[in-house]
């Protein structure tokens, strides 16, 4: 029995240690991906990627700011088949990341220095049905 108890002491403590080991290599990235350059060019890219579908590519400048409340982007471009149709240039958002902590999303300016919208965009892929 004593030699059971100390097992499952031993796992509990093993878990314990697996689990703040994942918490703090979360906080690590988190805290590279928001707070340094390459980390904030890593996360647009991403962002891009999964806003893109094979009809649009959405493709977004340098960010920076993530983390610290005052997010800034020079530019985002809105392509299709064609080449560019959209651009967005000069993004300023100055919002709270601790209120996403409570699940809401506080913005206390959102600002585009200018958007170009230069054709309509070609749709080269029929929708699925729904």
């Amino acid at each position: 029995m004593a030699i059971l108890i100390r097992i499952v002491k031993r796992l509990l403590r093993f878990t314990a240690y697996a689990v703040l080991a994942a918490v703090v290599l979360l906080v690590i990235g988190v805290l590279v991906v928001g707070l340094t350059p390459f980390g904030a060019r890593f996360a647009a890219d991403q962002v891009s990627r999964l806003a893109s579908t094979p009809d649009r590519v959405i493709t977004l400048g340098t960010p920076s700011g993530l983390l610290n409340g005052r997010l800034r982007l020079d530019q985002v471009t809105i392509a299709d088949s064609q080449g560019t149709f959209a651009e967005v240039r000069d993004i300023a958002v100055d919002w709270s990341p601790l209120s996403l902590l409570g699940g809401t999303f506080k913005a206390d300016l959102v600002s585009a220095g200018s958007v170009s919208v230069i054709r309509a965009p070609v749709v080269t892929q029929t929708p699925p049905p729904a």
